[in-house]
């Protein structure tokens, strides 16, 4: 049984996985959806130093607390940076998948990578200037009034830090691209999966499938998963 551990993107926490878990979890995997300081559940943690090096700790912590070994960490946009770090820092991870998420070099940051986000990025008011208010679900790809509807009620700000913030360096961790290609907000970062030596797999959704297309999203994952098993 694989580990499998997911990790929340932008105003997002574990959550925004749940149609997503009991899928992935009937293909046979140990599935954890874990919470980043400062959003969702822990909400309270946010500050104004609460940054991408908080969560890159948080998840290898996660993993020692857990003991969990051999570990696939899956990083859903920004959770591809904190997927990155936490792979390079912990040696219970076994392969890093990359859903739709950024790829940084070292030094990089979330806003280097996307620069149009630093302007998109609003505060929630002038007393929280570093906690930024969540973005319309329709921007990331959800149109569906539901769906939509479901994401606005949870989101929570994110520390500004964490986009600000530079990335640790990768390393030779194995690992996989997953590209949403109905909507190209990544397509940036394919490049860099090609330069890493990265597979790609393609599928037809926007940026967020664990809500739009979860099925389809677990049966992807769980293909990615046994290729990653097999390399490391």
């Amino acid at each position: 049984m694989t580990q499998v551990v997911l990790i929340h993107g932008t105003w997002l926490g574990g959550w925004a996985w749940e149609r997503l878990v009991p899928a992935l979890t009937d293909t046979g995997h140990d599935v954890h959806a874990p919470d980043l300081p400062g959003l969702a559940g822990r909400a309270s943690e946010a500050g104004l130093d609460t940054g991408l090096d908080t969560h890159i700790r948080s998840i290898t912590a996660y993993l020692d607390e857990h003991d969990l070994h051999e570990a696939i960490l899956v990083g859903h946009s920004y959770g591809g940076l904190v997927a990155q770090g936490a792979a390079a820092a912990s040696e219970r991870v076994a392969g890093v998948v990359y859903l739709d998420a950024f790829l940084a070099a070292e030094g990089e940051s979330a806003f280097d990578l996307l620069p149009w986000l630093a302007n998109a990025f609003q505060p929630v008011d002038d007393a929280h200037p570093w906690l930024v208010t969540p973005l319309d679900p329709a921007g990331l790809g959800v149109t569906d009034p539901t769906d939509a509807a479901w994401l606005t009620a949870h989101m929570t700000p994110m520390p500004l830090a964490t986009h600000r913030d530079p990335a640790p360096a990768p390393d030779a961790t194995p690992a996989h691209y997953v590209y949403c290609e109905a909507l190209p907000l990544m397509e940036g970062m394919l490049a860099t999966a090609d330069a890493r030596g990265y597979s790609v797999t393609r599928i037809p959704t926007a940026h967020m499938p664990m809500v739009t297309h979860p099925d389809l999203l677990a049966a992807t994952l769980a293909t990615v998963i046994t290729r990653l098993e097999a390399s490391s």
